[in-house]
């Protein structure tokens, strides 16, 4: 019985020997990808990196486990077999999680190749490996040719989307960051503000509401000190957000929070309880999204934060 487990099994062993080792080398190329887009002057999101850098690393490393799974010593084809289909339904369960993922973040709208290789032929691999694992006992040789196929497509897939990171960001994706000059002596004909790193701040009635506003609903990178909220902005500014017993909100907008798709971003945040103003003024008119269409400026939707400030969403031409 054994030796029938181990004949089919061994004549892949060279095969999976280089499929794996090639998994785990690839694993270190994502993380020189994932180093230069943190080097880059206008970072990623983490929602964009969920969608778009951890799936390769989690693609490769299924390439690994599964050389490892066909690769040890089992006594029965049926127990490689589960093993193999444990891993598929997770890639397939992963797989719909990382299609949710990107249509949710609004930092970068998806093209039809961005959708084939990060959702479709992912999926397509997993639910190859999930087939074979099922007929792994009964059609050991046809089986393992289909994983030895899903094994493949899964390491071009990854190698394709991180050669497409890399090429996103050398042709400009992101603004490279630069390079601070030394510093300079300040005399008196010198503003003194010139090289000051300026904040802005503004006003709440409570602040734990506009740290779950900020934070949860809106996904922003925030830090709570003793004196209220430090948020992060894309491209490195920094605004503050203090608590005020007397607040009165804001009559102008406080944020304005540029993306690509105003559409989708509305839609996103409408899903999320924001609920966006309605203007039908002369020179103001929004549509039944809340979006203001223009000319005069950009496509734009304002919505205001718990303690009643006016945020804005526009669209970059």
């Amino acid at each position: 019985m054994e030796e029938a487990v181990r004949l089919p099994l061994a004549a892949w062993e060279s095969f999976y020997v280089i499929v794996g080792s090639s998994g785990a080398a690839l694993t270190g190329l994502q993380f020189v990808v994932i180093a230069l887009i943190a080097e880059s002057k206008t970072r990623s999101t983490p929602q964009q990196i969920e969608a778009f850098g951890t799936p390769t690393i989690i693609h490769f490393c299924a390439v690994l486990l599964v050389s490892a799974v066909l690769s040890a010593p089992w006594h029965a084809l049926s127990s490689a077999g589960l093993a193999l289909g444990v891993l598929g339904v997770t890639g397939v369960v992963y797989g719909i999680v990382v299609v949710r993922r990107a249509r949710r973040q609004v930092g970068y709208r998806p093209v039809f190749e961005d959708w084939l290789f990060h959702a479709v032929l992912p999926l397509v691999a997993y639910s190859l490996l999930l087939v074979s694992a099922i007929l792994l006992r009964s059609y050991p040789q046809r089986a393992l040719f289909v994983v030895g196929a899903m094994a493949l497509l899964l390491l071009f897939v990854g190698i394709h989307n991180a050669w497409d990171t890399v090429t996103f960001i050398a042709l400009g994706g992101f603004e490279r960051p630069e390079k601070e000059s030394e510093p300079k002596q300040i005399n008196q004909e010198v503003l003194m503000f010139k090289n000051t790193h300026a904040f802005s701040g503004f006003s709440v009635d409570d602040i734990q509401k506009a740290k779950k506003f900020y934070g949860q609903t809106l996904e922003l990178d925030l830090s709570e000190t003793e004196e209220g909220l430090a948020l992060r902005i894309a491209g490195g500014g920094q605004v503050f957000i203090y608590p005020k017993p007397n607040h009165t909100p804001a009559s102008f907008t406080i944020l304005n929070f540029p993306v690509v798709d105003i559409e989708q971003a509305v839609g996103e945040l409408t899903k999320r309880g924001v609920r966006f103003e309605k203007y039908d003024q002369k020179e103001i008119k929004t549509d039944d999204k809340g979006i203001h269409r223009g000319p005069p400026g950009p496509n734009i939707a304002w919505f205001k934060d718990p303690a009643g400030n006016i945020l804005s969403v526009l669209e970059k031409k």
